[in-house]
């Protein structure tokens, strides 16, 4: 029987990546959009890295359980 820590990071990798892609799309969607409002841009890089966060845990998460 495995034990539960010696599940792979799968979730946290997925994460972290998610996050990482989420910041590179938001700031590119601010200079492509031309946002120019500081709160504009914050809130855009922050629901872009958010959404990314959670579908790469997500798709983490289901690989780790196959």
């Amino acid at each position: 029987m495995k034990n539960h820590t010696e599940k792979l990071p799968l979730p946290l990798v997925g994460m972290l990546s998610g996050m990482v892609f989420g910041v590179a799309l938001g700031v590119a969607a601010v200079f492509y959009l031309e946002v120019e409002s500081a709160l504009d841009q914050v809130c855009l890089v922050g629901i872009s890295l958010l959404a990314f966060q959670l579908f790469g845990s997500t798709v983490g998460s289901a690989i780790g359980k196959a």
